[in-house]
């Protein structure tokens, strides 16, 4: 097993050992950690949001959708729909084509996630070329659903992902560059059956 950090994801002592628990349900398990978002990077405002970390707070267990996550026009018709996506697919487990406007992959982001190494290398591993935003991971994912992977969410504990906007980059650019990165994994990747 492997397990991916994102560099912006705090993960508290007992996650590791829950993404374990997670990944035994399987040989062919992806374990996809679940977090809340905190938008400071002030020491103990981040200690507390570790101690405090609960998945309730994951827009995966519940959202509702929101202007700024539009990757195409078609997601349009999902602003102001709540989700609660682990309750309405039974915790993934019945997931089917399309939910809203995201696919299985997409339910593995957030920065903390394991899947089995040797199968995710002899697939190749990630595809490179989506480095700009986000769908780097998902690829992998796809690869790994369609190998017969199911996806286990984390459910025992939670992760911290600081959320700050980059220096380098504004949220426009942020946006634009989401945009591309979905339509290439949506339109081209996933069609394309790469």
């Amino acid at each position: 097993m492997t397990v991916f950090v994102d560099s912006d994801v705090l993960v508290p002592s007992d996650h590791v050992s829950n993404i374990l628990s997670a990944m035994q349900s399987s040989e062919q398990a992806i374990a996809a950690g679940l977090f809340s978002t905190v938008r400071t990077r002030e020491e103990r405002a981040l200690q507390v949001a570790l101690q405090s970390a609960d998945i309730a707070h994951d827009w995966r267990a519940e959202c509702v959708y929101q202007a700024s996550w539009i990757g195409c026009s078609a997601d349009l018709e999902f602003v102001g729909r709540r989700f609660r996506l682990l309750a309405e697919t039974d915790g993934w487990r019945r997931w089917s084509g399309m939910v809203g406007p995201w696919c299985l992959a997409n339910m593995v982001l957030g920065g903390c996630f394991a899947v089995p190494t040797e199968l995710a290398t002899r697939l190749g591993g990630f595809e490179e070329s989506f480095d700009r935003y986000g769908f780097t991971e998902t690829t992998l994912i796809a690869k790994l659903i369609a190998a017969g992977c199911m996806v286990v969410p984390v459910l025992g504990s939670a992760a911290v992902h600081v959320e700050a906007q980059p220096a380098h980059m504004t949220q426009l650019e942020r946006n634009r560059h989401f945009r591309d990165a979905h339509r290439r994994f949506f339109v081209e990747y996933l069609a394309g059956g790469t």
